[in-house]
């Protein structure tokens, strides 16, 4: 199959490569640090410590909606359910929407500007062979990307970068990310709550 999508640039596998091992010293300092001034401990004293942190706590979570672009092995659902917890829900849930709609913003950017070399070095073997074939068509991808950005166990950020690189508008991505998300986290947070009432 010929392919119409174009590669604007191209970024080494080495400088890729270096990004996420700056993005996992960055994780595993944090957790060093954490870990040594008892903030883990309990969810109590986590949440103590994000009190006390003032705004520097929410900029630090939305902080690391970014790192799972550097470090796609960083589990989104573990990052969405800490925000519901350490924050609560309705706090929880607009910081989960402000960081994934940045990150998904930013993952479609970078595509969109690096091209196809960096999608592929970033999304799996078989998240790509599965998806590739509909990047060109301008009918069914976006039709596609709508629906799969409601379901909450689609790969996400492997798909916002796979939007990058598909005959999609700027447009038509905005609206699925920002409208398509909300219902979807209102949702998750809602469920997180009953949860939390439960214990």
């Amino acid at each position: 199959m010929k392919s119409k999508i174009k590669i604007k640039h191209k970024i080494s596998k080495k400088q890729i490569n270096m990004l996420v091992l700056l993005g996992l010293i960055i994780v595993v300092v944090l957790c060093i640090y954490g870990w040594k001034c008892g903030i883990f401990k309990d969810i109590a004293t986590l949440r103590s410590y994000i009190e006390k942190a003032g705004f520097l706590g929410p900029l630090a979570f939305i902080s690391l909606h970014f790192l799972q672009i550097i470090i796609p092995f960083i589990p989104g659902g573990v990052v969405q359910t800490a925000g519901v917890v350490c924050f609560g829900p309705w706090p929880g849930f607009w910081l989960n929407y402000i960081g994934i709609a940045i990150g998904s913003i930013t993952s479609f950017a970078l595509a969109r500007h690096y091209g196809q070399a960096f999608v592929r070095s970033k999304v799996s073997q078989e998240v790509w062979h599965k998806y590739f074939r509909w990047l060109d068509n301008g009918k069914i991808f976006p039709r596609f990307f709508a629906i799969a950005i409601l379901l909450p166990f689609a790969p996400d950020d492997a798909l916002c970068m796979l939007a990058g690189i598909a005959n999609i508008t700027w447009l038509q991505f905005l609206l699925c990310i920002l409208i398509g998300k909300m219902p979807v986290l209102l949702v998750y947070s809602f469920a997180m709550l009953s949860a939390d009432q439960l214990i």
